[in-house]
């Protein structure tokens, strides 16, 4: 997904350390990034936490959407 991408990159965060910030791997985030997959409700609710709301729900649902296209 291109926002939480965008969001790493602006905070100067490496998949590794946004990794760690939510407690998987950095293949997961590199998995979420390019959108090969989806992570859990849970997991987008740190990530909507970790990032001020600049990544939301809203956010990965019309990612599903759009790839769904």
């Amino acid at each position: 997904m291109q926002k939480l991408t965008q969001f790493r990159e602006q905070k100067g965060l490496s998949k590794g350390d946004l990794a760690t910030a939510l407690g998987c791997n950095r293949s997961q985030i590199g998995r979420w990034e390019s959108g090969l997959s989806q992570p859990s409700f849970a997991i987008i609710d740190k990530i909507d936490r970790l990032t001020n709301g600049e990544v939301t729900i809203n956010d990965w649902y019309q990612s599903w959407l759009n790839r769904s296209e």
